[in-house]
């Protein structure tokens, strides 16, 4: 199945919105070289990494402005989601009823990518799709009977549960999206009750793993090699947790038309996600540390544990949604000093080209009290208008931006509500 991302007709193209100025489009060439060079250099890279390689290049491909670009790599990672459900991408040697860290960093990135698909048609179709079925988990239909164990064995089974509490909030998040953005109060109850059980389900989560934690003995005052590595899965567990917690109670407000009440959320939580992100990046342990042994190599060359894949989103995430500058910094230093962070792309050119757009001098002021509907013709009014193709805006409709950066807000508010999409 093909899947196109589309601009409203007659309201110009993205870039015409937003054209990155030389820098960014230097920046970005060099990020996607580093991304091509990776796959051809590596015999088989890992399924996860390719389909990582693919989400990346559609983000970028749609900051740039080419949507027909971000529609092929969509289509090659579609394929590579489809045969992973099929098993053509399983080891012959390996059981189908255990689960490595590589299939469920993959199943992770799977649900976002299913997501993505849906996201990319959801505006422009009356019909909002539903998702449909690849052999995984994500059914936004299934939320009803969904269940999530109370208590954890291992920290692998809670990944597991959490991966599926996130993919199956995405998908919910995505389905009501265009609700959030022109904040009508007329949300079907169905989407409202889901929005809510997912916030009872990260709860519930939280509370299974504090409980697994206190029976590991997690946070030991004298740790060793084997705990602070488990100390650091942990730490991006709880990041993931908490992202996606502040991604639902923003989503469940109907019409936050204020912005401390909008702001809220990920504000309150900031300096608990720093902690956790610095916790988990702490360069005590570094993938070439001999003392470190099994913590980073499973034995086969592969990987243990994905740190790149768990923490990078949602350190993005809250370093452009939180208004507090000081844990903004620290989440994008974080972002820019860590190298396992960077993985075989680097993140400090995808940083580059976030600022790059964000800070170019075409770029309108952020949004103020003072900018009420009188600057609705702004840049980035002009570029949500496009990606949403609605033909008026109210007030809270462009509240949504005054988190970031207008020209950055105006291009990622198409899919922030599915932020794990968002590996940019």
């Amino acid at each position: 199945m093909h899947w196109e991302f589309v601009s409203s007709p007659g309201s110009g193209s993205l870039s015409d919105m937003a054209e990155p100025s030389l820098e960014s489009t230097k920046a970005y060439n060099k990020a996607i070289s580093s991304l091509r060079q990776y796959i051809a250099d590596s015999d088989a890279p890992a399924e996860a990494d390719v389909l990582l390689v693919c989400l990346i290049l559609i983000c970028c491909e749609l900051l740039r402005g080419t949507p027909d670009q971000a529609t092929k790599h969509l289509d090659m990672g579609a394929a590579i989601v489809k045969s992973w459900s099929a098993g053509l991408y399983r080891s012959s040697s390996q059981s189908c009823d255990i689960k490595s860290p590589e299939q469920d960093d993959f199943d992770m990135l799977s649900r976002a990518f299913i997501a993505m698909e849906v996201h990319a048609v959801a505006f422009n179709d009356e019909r909002l799709p539903i998702l449909t079925g690849l052999g995984l988990p994500g059914d936004t239909n299934a939320i009803e009977s969904a269940h999530l164990p109370t208590q954890f064995s291992t920290i692998q089974d809670a990944q597991y549960s959490l991966n599926q509490l996130l993919g199956t909030a995405f998908a919910a998040m995505v389905e009501t999206a265009p609700y959030k953005i022109s904040y009508t109060t007329n949300v079907p109850q169905a989407h409202i009750r889901r929005r809510e059980l997912l916030r009872v389900m990260c709860d519930r989560w939280l509370s299974a793993m504090l409980e697994l934690e206190s029976e590991l003995g997690v946070w030991s005052a004298n740790p060793n090699v084997e705990d602070r590595r488990r100390q650091k899965t942990v730490a991006v567990l709880r990041a993931q947790h908490l992202s996606i917690q502040c991604l639902l109670d923003e989503n469940i407000q109907i019409n936050p038309c204020d912005e401390e009440h909008c702001a809220s959320s990920f504000d309150d939580n900031a300096g608990h996600f720093i902690r956790w992100a610095s916790i988990a990046t702490d360069s005590d342990i570094t993938p070439n540390d001999p003392a470190a042994g099994h913590a980073w190599d499973s034995g086969d060359g592969k990987r243990a544990f994905s740190i790149d894949l768990g923490l990078g989103p949602p350190l993005i995430l809250f370093a452009f949604k939180t208004t507090n500058t000081g844990y903004q910094q620290q989440a994008i230093s974080l972002l820019r000093s860590d190298k396992r962070l960077q993985g075989w792309y680097d993140l400090k050119h995808m940083t580059a080209i976030m600022h790059e757009l964000s800070t170019h001098p075409d770029a309108p002021e952020p949004w103020s009290e003072n900018h009420y509907p009188g600057r609705l013709e702004s840049t980035a009014a002009a570029a949500a208008k496009a990606v949403y193709g609605h033909d008026s805006f109210t007030m809270g409709s462009l509240q949504t931006m005054r988190l970031l950066r207008p020209v950055w807000r105006s291009l990622d508010c198409a899919y922030i509500d599915c932020e794990e999409i968002g590996v940019l």
